[in-house]
């Protein structure tokens, strides 16, 4: 995390106005402005404040402070707990408008960075779910013909990508793009682009222009192991201006956070957060194929705290996560299970 201290040019006079006094005082004036619904001028206001945000001082681009939450848990969202700089990664990109694609395996927190960075940044989002037989209508919307009164009545009903890009900093949050049918990326590609406008060809070639703050989101799993994906088309991939990675937390945080977020007693919690730390590296070695993620630790610690038995939470949430079809593989997870807290019965 950056220290920031008040920003003057340099060779400025002792009595500048620093880059934060003057982003205040643009602040108020917008607010003004804002009352009075002259949203152009607010608009240029804005502009003004990105510039001066992208001032360069003595050779050193300065960034602006970043946001924080305005209560602890907005819309019950559970506290986030950073892996390596990726809010800031977000955050950064988002306020100068780069559409982001989030990669990491399942139930590594890749929903849960954006609706934490959105919360951040006081946006809103609408969800487009990515699968196989999706169609445009789906994303783009679809002209109705109804009768009224014996006449018949026209009407386009908007999908959920114009009605993200009409709505004043709302974000279009596509989870799993790599499962969406190349068809339906393409139509979405002048939305992504420069352009930041979407033409409906149903609606008699209606344009619709990206309100401001509008972006395009994305979080995906990807790699061999995940049936119903495939490699995100390049032409779609290159319209995210920034690619983020996530992994899956080292051990002692992944433990700290199913402690917090659940109450499980925090010796079960290291158990569980070192045997899924050796079963992924198992992982990563080829042995298994089955990832063993944050989110099925929680669901683990939940039922334990909620009176499930300890064994029976490490079988319903843990081990038969393995496919039925891979009896081999389940075992030996429910061996390395058994290893951190001994055998059904027994005494660890």
């Amino acid at each position: 995390m950056h220290e920031h201290q008040q920003t003057k040019g340099a060779g400025a006079p002792d009595n500048a106005p620093s880059v934060e006094e003057v982003t205040r005082k643009i602040d108020h004036v917008i607010g003004k402005i804002a009352k009075s619904k002259k949203w152009t001028s607010v608009r240029d206001l804005e502009e003004v404040k990105a510039d001066l945000a992208r001032i360069t001082v003595g050779g050193t681009r300065t960034a602006p402070p970043l946001p924080v939450l305005k209560e602890p848990k907005p819309n019950g969202l559970a506290p986030y707990v950073p892996q390596n700089g990726e809010v800031e990664k977000f955050v950064r990109y988002a306020s100068i408008g780069k559409n982001i694609l989030v990669t990491g395996d399942t139930g590594c927190g890749k929903t849960h960075l954006v609706a934490h960075c959105a919360a951040l940044m006081s946006r809103t989002f609408n969800t487009v779910q990515g699968m196989e037989g999706m169609r445009e209508d789906d994303v783009v919307g679809y002209a109705s013909l109804d009768v009224e009164q014996g006449a018949s009545k026209r009407e386009f009903v908007e999908g959920v990508l114009p009605v993200s890009m009409q709505t004043e900093d709302c974000w279009l949050y596509w989870d799993e793009p790599n499962a969406t049918p190349a068809g339906i990326q393409f139509c979405c590609f002048s939305a992504m682009d420069d352009r930041r406008e979407l033409r409906l060809t149903a609606d008699r070639g209606r344009v619709i222009k990206a309100k401001k703050g509008f972006i395009v989101v994305g979080a995906m799993n990807e790699g061999m192991n995940y049936r119903g994906t495939s490699k995100l088309n390049d032409a779609m991939r290159n319209r995210f201006g920034a690619i983020i990675t996530l992994g899956y937390l080292p051990a002692d945080k992944e433990a700290k956070l199913l402690v917090d977020r659940t109450g499980v007693d925090k010796s079960v919690a290291d158990k569980l957060s070192n045997a899924a730390r050796q079963l992924r590296a198992a992982r990563d070695r080829g042995d298994f194929s089955t990832p063993i993620s944050t989110r099925a630790l929680l669901d683990c610690c939940d039922g334990i705290v909620a009176g499930v038995a300890l064994h029976d939470a490490l079988e319903c949430s843990i081990i038969n996560q393995v496919s039925g079809m891979a009896l081999p593989e389940r075992k030996a997870v429910a061996d390395i299970l058994e290893a951190h807290f001994g055998k059904r019965g027994g005494a660890k």
